[in-house]
């Protein structure tokens, strides 16, 4: 015998539209001497962004933040608080929702405005490759 699930409606609650990216992030504990890790982003906002990671870090660890976004040819650097950790299936990687604890005026505005415009796309753009992305983890390990 089969149960009918209930159906909900959920409504949107973020503040900010999101947009599924490959770009790069480079973060470090705050109170932390070690060298900073690189990660991959998987989607981000004007209120924050979510990157993968074989860390684990408990949830309310604030992060130095610098994630490269090569629309706007920006480097946006701010502190991240972790307010979500989830553990990718079948994986070694954790998920974590970074919010933004002080991204500047001026970079939260240029980072939705650029969002907002690519709102039409379902998925966003890939504008950085993964040959990109592997190309820029290597010199970065080099130099």
């Amino acid at each position: 015998m089969f149960k009918m699930r209930k159906k909900y409606k959920v409504e949107n609650m973020r503040r900010f539209k999101r947009l599924q990216a490959d770009y790069l992030v480079k973060f470090q504990k705050v109170s932390s001497d070690e060298e900073p890790s690189l990660a991959n982003i998987k989607d981000i906002s004007a209120g924050g962004l979510k990157f993968w990671s074989k860390q684990l870090f408990p949830e309310g660890t604030l992060l130095k933040i610098e994630a490269w976004v090569p629309p706007i040819e920006k480097t946006l650097v701010t502190l991240g608080k972790i307010i979500r950790i989830r553990r990718a299936r079948k994986s070694v990687y954790f998920y974590y929702g970074i919010e933004f604890v002080e991204l500047s005026k001026d970079d939260k505005m240029l980072l939705n405005e650029f969002i907002e415009s690519m709102a039409h796309e379902t998925k966003g753009y890939p504008f950085v490759s993964h040959a990109d992305i592997v190309e820029r983890q290597v010199l970065e390990a080099i130099g």
